[in-house]
């Protein structure tokens, strides 16, 4: 082989080294350690990498020769012996390139940590849209167990987006006002004050009765009852039941407000709407029940003096009931005696309060007991005496006393 075709295939086998070290120049320095074993495994096989060189040129040769020329100048290298070892990296590329390896591991693992944090912010929103759910659905089937607490469930629709994700990039006040939880928070929170002012409580906290005391036996009616907010305010389409504690004294018709008086006697009679409820008490009583007593006698007395006290019933509307039975009673006997068929005796000076009490229903009169006159005689063998003349009711009475206030002659 010529001089000329042996330099030509020495370049060529120059230019396809060159190819291959760009083509490997990114594993070229994976490791230091790396680069000192391809160092030593140039210098112990540089003959076979020639003889490899070679005939890698020949089949590039061919190649361009069936391609056709490409025309690129190409450096002649300079010639070195056959055994002269490969040049070391400088101490700088070195350096360089473990400065380069430990930068792409930095930012590797910030990458890494870039997306671990991605995939918890993600595994995290999950479980607040999966608890979202969930508590949507418990407030729906236990709505009537919460209707009178909107805090609780204004904190339960909060409670799932606490466990959103802040961002960390952000630190101090931001942090905390960036915070979803925080931003959830304000906003459940800012509806739920627009709704209190705008929105009226329509919860019953109070019922107010509108009842009689007092029934006649067979009497019919409607009760009347109010159920009330929180204000004060009147409620309207709100259910009321009412209920009887005696439905043989006063019975309803179902839960309405209709009812009938059955029977004498005393009634509890109670309205509810839900879990508020108010009660009042209603007497039941025949038309003929005695209402009130008139007492009569006189109200003045000498020491000594006798006479009689009489009493009269009346319903309520002032008829007078026949045949009552009363028992008599003084409040001081060592001023005004009664017998029980209503004898007086005056034994002492004061004032002293008769009563006669029948059904539960009492009158009284107060009696005022004077001392004994003395007279003077007129002639002689008279004698002084104190006398006077026993007191006769009246045939109709023409004033009526109540159970508790005094009477008086007219």
């Amino acid at each position: 082989m010529s001089e000329a075709t042996y330099d030509s295939l020495e370049a060529e086998a120059y230019e396809g080294e060159a190819y291959e070290g760009e083509a490997f120049e990114g594993e070229a320095y994976e490791g230091e350690g790396e680069a000192y074993e391809a160092y030593e495994e140039a210098s112990r096989s540089r003959a076979d990498r020639e003889r490899q060189r070679r005939i890698m040129v020949a089949r590039q040769r061919q190649l361009r020769q069936r391609r056709g020329p490409v025309v690129r100048p190409v450096p002649r290298p300079r010639r070195t012996s056959a055994g002269a070892p490969a040049p070391r990296p400088a101490p700088a590329t070195l350096n360089a390139v473990r400065a380069v390896d430990l930068d792409a591991k930095v930012a590797q693992d910030s990458l890494q940590r870039q997306l671990q944090q991605a995939n918890q912010r993600a595994s995290r929103s999950m479980y607040s849209a999966l608890a979202t759910g969930a508590v949507g659905q418990a407030l729906d089937t236990y709505q009537d167990n919460l209707k009178d607490h909107p805090f609780v469930r204004a904190a339960i629709r909060w409670a799932p987006l606490a466990v959103l994700p802040p961002d960390k990039s952000r630190k101090g006040i931001e942090a905390v006002a960036l915070h979803p939880a925080f931003i959830s928070g304000a906003l459940i929170g800012g509806i739920f004050l627009i709704g209190k002012l705008t929105n009226p409580d329509k919860t019953v906290r109070s019922i107010e009765l509108t009842v009689p005391t007092l029934l006649d036996v067979d009497e019919k009616g409607t009760l009347l009852a109010k159920a009330l907010d929180r204000d004060g305010r009147t409620l309207t389409d709100v259910t009321i039941a009412w209920k009887s504690s005696n439905p043989s004294i006063l019975a309803f018709d179902g839960d309405t407000a209709s009812f009938t008086a059955l029977a004498a006697g005393l009634v509890t009679v109670t309205a509810s709407s839900g879990d508020v409820q108010e009660s009042a008490s209603i007497r039941v009583e025949s038309a003929a029940a005695i209402r009130s007593i008139a007492v009569f006698a006189p109200t003045a007395l000498t020491v000594g003096d006798g006479g009689t006290v009489v009493a009269t019933a009346a319903d309520r509307d002032g008829r007078l009931v026949p045949g009552v039975n009363v028992s008599w009673s003084s409040s001081d006997n060592k001023i005004v005696t009664v017998t029980p068929n209503g004898t007086l005796q005056a034994v002492g000076r004061g004032v002293a309060v008769v009563s006669a009490v029948a059904a539960g229903v009492q009158g009284s009169v107060a009696i005022r007991v004077a001392p004994a006159t003395t007279q003077t005689p007129n002639g002689p063998g008279e004698q002084p005496s104190a006398s006077s003349e026993p007191y006769s009711p009246p045939s109709a009475p023409t004033l009526t006393a109540t159970a508790t206030g005094e009477q008086n002659d007219s």
